[in-house]
């Protein structure tokens, strides 16, 4: 009776290692999805402020010169100081930059901010399912941990009571 207790607590070492496994690559799924959430979501308060930006300048005018940062690789950034305000570089994606005048860029922000609207709405998708599997899982291991507990009770209490 112990080999079959033994079998047993093999087998369920093997479907817990399952289970844990699972949880564990839910639990990577799950973060990568809100880090790539996290970087839409800045990516598009970049091209709000963008937008804050140009209605900024055409309310006070455009100076003939304009500060802004620079970024120099890996998250670096410098303050700069462009001589001439008429055109802006803004960020397309991919790396690419396109100079162009402050209303091109305006609906360039426009365009970005939508695209990235329905990326976030994507990711928000993706991040609940990932919850709601988390969630089944959980319950899962709960209801399996109930149903070991009372196969237990009855086996002892069948083991105590012997033929009668």
């Amino acid at each position: 009776m112990a080999e079959g207790a033994d079998g047993e607590r093999k087998g369920g070492d093997a479907a817990g290692e399952s289970v844990a496994a699972f949880d564990d690559r839910l639990r990577v799924d799950l973060a990568r999805a809100l880090d790539q959430q996290g970087r839409l979501e800045r990516a598009k308060v970049e091209f709000e402020d963008l937008e804050r930006a140009i209605l900024a300048r055409r309310e006070g005018g455009v100076p003939a010169q304009l500060r802004t940062r620079v970024e120099l690789g890996s998250g670096v950034y410098m303050q700069a100081l462009a001589p001439d305000a008429d055109m802006v570089y803004v960020n397309v994606g991919l790396g690419f930059h396109v100079e162009c005048s402050w209303e091109d860029a305006e609906r360039i922000a426009a365009l970005k901010k939508e695209a990235l609207d329905e990326q976030i709405r994507a990711r928000d998708g993706a991040v609940g399912d990932l919850r709601a599997r988390e969630r089944l899982l959980a319950e899962g291991m709960r209801i399996a941990r109930e149903l070991g507990q009372a196969g237990e009770e009855e086996a002892e209490g069948g083991a105590g009571a012997g033929p009668s």
